[in-house]
């Protein structure tokens, strides 16, 4: 019942004038913002805070606003990506990887429709995602500590740097075989392939 009041309540906010005016707004800012290559974004919410601030707004309406130049400017990304082959944002590089040459086919248009499809698709979709699990993946996260936040960076590390290896799967194997620790007094550390654990490099 909590979850279908906080929808009524949300949709009867987001479907008036004065918001749906800020929501075009955004999304037209964010769509120039995010075409442009090297700015992204994050650098389009940072430039437009202090404009919010400016112009009186209240939170939610600041809340519209920003939300949208960052959807804007994550769709603008492509249009770069895929007409000229530089990608406006660090997600927007794969979308050079088949959009370009669609492009180059003779088919801008088809990759650029495409694109915003599977993006409006993905972000209805994680939306729902996040209103339905939102409640239960706080309580998890709400467990989490300095062990379950450092786990993610060899990983990462690891997982990057294997494919600069000969043989990628020798970074993976090293997490597979927990090829890292954790000590109380010196914080997270990275064995290097110390059988007993007596030598560590410090993170």
């Amino acid at each position: 019942m909590d979850l279908l009041a906080n929808l009524s309540l949300g949709f009867g906010i987001a479907l008036s004038p004065y918001t749906l005016m800020l929501a075009v707004l955004g999304c037209f800012i964010g769509t120039i913002v995010g075409a442009l290559p090297g700015l992204g974004p994050a650098n389009g919410v940072a430039i437009m805070i202090p404009i919010t601030f400016s112009l009186g707004l209240d939170a939610v309406a600041a809340l519209v606003l920003l939300t949208s130049i960052y959807y804007g400017a994550m769709y603008g990304g492509r249009i770069s990506s895929i007409l000229l082959n530089i990608p406006g944002d660090e997600p927007a590089m794969m979308t050079c990887l088949d959009g370009h040459p669609m492009a180059k086919n003779g088919r801008p248009g088809d990759a650029l429709v495409i694109s915003g499809v599977a993006s409006f698709v993905g972000a209805f979709l994680s939306t729902i995602g996040l209103m339905l699990l939102a409640p239960a993946l706080s309580r998890i996260a709400y467990q989490f500590g300095p062990a379950e936040y450092f786990r993610p960076v060899p990983v990462g590390v690891l997982h990057t740097g294997g494919h600069c290896l000969e043989q990628p799967s020798q970074g993976r194997l090293c997490i597979l075989l927990g090829d890292y620790d954790c000590d109380d007094r010196a914080g997270p550390e990275l064995r290097h392939g110390a059988a007993d654990g007596g030598q560590f490099a410090p993170l």
